[in-house]
């Protein structure tokens, strides 16, 4: 089944990448074509209404207000005197003061006013409504009386330091004396590709958390950065859901509001940063996690800042900000660091941190400038690194599950390649245990207790150490040297030396000793060439082992001079030679080595093992 998981190729992503760009084509040019019509001139409304006269800021002089003219919304309060104007609903045009029946409908961002009346009367619109909350203001929309030709004079009021340096053009931008549910509907419309796009990349970070989480589960690789990937994604959906035209014409929580935006914000850029550090390395890594650590608590304290009465969580922002441009310069700075000498994959992953980095700092200093707000250049970038991101994770993600899966075929296919050598160790011990030669062996050392004691004694020492080799090499499945391979083989000659005496000529020839082979290679193959061969034949017989190093092996041969056999026979006959059988078998699984033999019956037979030696080794 896992064969089969592992052979089938992932679909092309060709399709699903082409879809992806050109979602992003279609939101930049959203993008963009919002950032440009947020003056009056540019963005009539049908039953428009435009302001004529004259402002003033704070307790500045008067100027007389034109259209497009940027007033900033942060350096105090803006008064405004005259007359509203009725436009052509076809040409845009103005064509005359409104009537004083009248009401224009307006739209406020995160500012408030008062209205004051030709008579002198006053009424006010005010978003921070102390009886709705602490931080209640939001995007919203209120209408003032006209009255006609008489002066009327308004003061806005923007009760924050930071963040919405735009809301007076925004409000000139979106007057009409069409009904609010009216003007409430055109704002929805405006803001609904940023949300439909805020909607679609929180789909899109629920499947790449649910695939960082299967990832997890299986241990791919990249699943960390996955994973970071996929929240930063998850929280610059939320805040592009929650920045877009008229949010709260679409949900009322003005506080709830105003604070899934705050953290969204703060969210994104923090798992950014993690994004980062995860590619630092020694000295820039542990400075990289001091600055995310640093951000984190600075989150924390505005969050529980906030909690008081007297500062209110939307003017936290400013400080937070601040103190994060800070850090994001600091990585930015580390993330150049090591930079060339980084894999492509890693390049990748480091340009989606810097360049986010940079846009937030770009969009913080334009923010406080009051050329633009809300993120514009943000997320245009964060658009761009989405894609990049996805389109490296459709070509990570079937790599590493067919890796992983791989690995675990591997690792079972290891088991059972361990227990089969096991099952093949214990063969050996039992083939080379057998009870003809454990009873020749007893039976000799019975008869030299009467003849001579000592060797007798030295005989059961021996064929002790034989018993407890062959015991103790049941679980031993790694490669040993040769040196003890041959101790093993010396102790088996010595019992069988009791036995033939000088009819047993035994030679040693190891020229090279310094390399390593399975457990009991040499010692079935040696007691093979004694039970079948030696053993058989009249008068004297040699055995020798020899060793020698070749350019990419080292070889050991096994010559014997006893009667041989036929080699047909190691083929046909299974279970006489099974201990040929599993030699081959591990030689082959342990260290890819060899086993050929060669025999003539009647002169004898010569086994060669090959041991091919470690890459390293060969260079």
């Amino acid at each position: 089944m896992n064969a089969k998981i592992a052979s089938r190729h992932f679909p092309k992503t060709f399709f699903i990448s082409l879809s992806i760009i050109l979602l992003l084509i279609l939101s930049v040019t959203f993008l963009w074509t919002g950032a440009r019509n947020t003056s009056q001139s540019e963005a009539p409304m049908i039953a428009g209404v435009s302001f004529q006269g004259e402002y003033k800021i704070g307790d500045g002089e008067w100027q007389t207000f034109a259209e497009g003219v940027h007033i900033p919304a942060n350096l105090g309060d803006v008064t405004l005197r005259g007359i509203f104007l009725m436009h052509n609903p076809v040409t845009g045009e103005a064509i005359g003061p409104l009537s004083a029946s009248s009401t224009v409908y307006f739209y406020l961002n995160h500012i408030g006013g008062t209205v004051i009346l030709p008579s002198g009367g006053k009424f006010a619109f005010d978003a921070e409504n102390e009886i709705i909350g602490e931080d209640a203001c939001a995007e919203m929309w209120g209408s003032v009386p006209s009255t006609g030709e008489e002066p009327i004079t308004i003061v806005l009021h923007n009760p924050h330091q930071y963040g919405n340096s735009n809301a007076i053009d925004e409000f000139f931008a979106h007057m009409s004396i069409a009904p609010g549910t009216f003007l409430e509907n055109m704002m929805l419309k405006l803001g609904a590709t940023e949300r439909n796009i805020g909607i679609v990349i929180l789909l899109i970070s629920t499947v790449i958390l649910g695939i960082s989480a299967f990832s997890t589960v299986i241990r791919i690789k990249y699943s960390k950065i996955m994973w970071l990937i996929g929240l930063m994604a998850f929280f610059a959906g939320g805040y592009f859901l929650f920045d877009s035209f008229a949010v709260s014409m679409w949900n009322e929580p003005y506080i709830f509001n105003t604070r899934v935006l705050g953290l969204c914000m703060m969210f994104y850029i923090l798992f950014c940063m993690m994004l980062v550090v995860t590619q630092l390395e020694s000295k820039a890594k542990k400075i990289g996690i001091c600055c995310v650590s640093v951000s984190a608590i600075s989150a924390v304290a505005c969050i529980a800042i906030s909690f008081g009465k007297n500062i209110k969580f939307y003017d936290t922002w400013l400080w937070w900000v601040a103190s994060s441009a800070v850090l994001a310069l600091v990585l930015i700075i580390c993330q150049l660091i090591g930079f060339r000498e980084s894999s492509k994959a890693k390049k990748i992953f480091r340009m989606v941190g810097i360049t986010t980095l940079i846009t937030f700092l770009l969009d913080a200093v334009a923010t406080g400038a009051g050329w633009w707000e809300g993120g514009f250049v943000s997320k245009i970038v964060f658009l761009i690194n989405l894609i990049m991101a996805l389109i490296l994770v459709l070509r990570i993600i079937p790599a590493n599950i067919n890796a992983a899966i791989k690995a675990r075929e591997l690792e079972a296919e290891k088991q059972a390649l361990k227990l089969e050598l096991q099952e093949s160790r214990i063969s050996i011990m039992l083939s080379q245990m057998r009870p003809h030669f454990i009873f020749n062996t007893l039976n000799t050392i019975y008869h030299l207790c009467e003849i001579d004691p000592e060797i007798a004694r030295s005989t059961i020492n021996s064929f002790s150490t034989y018993l407890r080799n062959n015991i103790d090499n049941l679980d031993h499945s790694e490669m040993i040297h040769f040196d003890k391979e041959m101790s093993f083989v010396k102790t088996y000659l010595d019992i069988e030396k009791v036995r033939f005496d000088d009819e047993l000529q035994i030679i040693f020839d190891t020229e090279v000793t310094n390399f390593k082979l399975p457990v009991l290679t040499v010692q079935p193959i040696v007691e093979n060439a004694v039970k079948h061969g030696t053993s058989k034949k009249e008068g004297i017989s040699e055995l020798r082992i020899s060793t020698r190093e070749c350019d990419t092996c080292y070889e050991i041969e096994i010559r014997d001079t006893g009667v041989g056999f036929d080699i047909r026979q190691l083929s046909e006959d299974g279970q006489k030679h099974i201990g040929i059988g599993n030699v081959r078998q591990r030689l082959k699984h342990l260290c890819n080595g060899t086993l050929t033999i060669e025999s003539k019956i009647g002169e004898g037979t010569v086994a060669i093992i090959q041991i091919p030696k470690k890459e390293e080794e060969n260079t």
